[in-house]
């Protein structure tokens, strides 16, 4: 194995590497900056890039920074879905045993936010990841998911995460409405040349 070979202690170039060891570069800090606002303000959050470009360790890194006292974290990777198994995944991730009725989940997951954050003082955080493959009518369903009284209310933050095509997808008129509520906009351009030339030795040294 190369790690004995060189004597290191780890693979430093792996992705499961821990996120306290994670090289923080110009577009990691802009994108943690814009959801740490995010969470404290809540509503809508869209995260783009392109294949690689660090989006979903970003969102490891930022989910793992949450205090599990103040914050429920609910992780959909899985965006084929129809609407009605989009519903139960929310259930599921919400800790909800799910009804067999799309309205009867509608308020199961309506309560349970409303609950967490207002009862509770949690504030549920939800991540959507390769929404690119997001049908229509799961993105159009979001908007009213999250309408608290008569949406003058948010109770909780919705984080869209996908690749860069699905800005042009989100653009469309039928989706104005979603797209009025995004709070947060980021794309990750991934690591600059000046920034590889720092990442390399930075990650060889914590491994030792």
């Amino acid at each position: 194995m190369f790690t004995a070979f060189y004597g290191l202690s780890f693979d430093p170039f792996q992705k499961d590497i821990e996120t306290k060891f994670f090289f923080k570069s110009n577009d990691f800090n802009q994108a943690i900056s814009r959801l740490d606002f995010l969470k404290n303000v809540k509503g809508f959050g869209l995260l783009t890039g392109e294949p690689g470009s660090g989006k979903s360790s970003l969102l490891r890194y930022f989910v793992n920074s949450l205090n599990p006292n103040l914050f429920k974290c609910v992780y959909i990777p899985l965006s084929t879905l129809t609407v009605m198994d989009f519903y139960k995944a929310l259930c599921d991730g919400l800790g909800i045993i799910p009804s067999f009725k799309k309205v009867s989940m509608f308020k199961q997951i309506q309560e349970s936010i409303y609950t967490y954050y207002h009862s509770k003082n949690i504030t549920p955080i939800i991540i959507l990841d390769e929404a690119q493959f997001l049908k229509n009518s799961i993105l159009d369903d979001l908007r009213i998911i999250f309408n608290f009284q008569m949406d003058s209310k948010d109770c909780a933050v919705l984080i869209l995460s996908g690749q860069t095509q699905f800005i042009s997808q989100i653009q469309r008129q039928p989706h104005e409405a979603l797209r009025q509520r995004i709070v947060v906009n980021y794309s990750l351009k991934g690591l600059t040349l000046d920034e590889v030339k720092l990442y390399i030795p930075y990650m060889l040294k914590i491994a030792g």
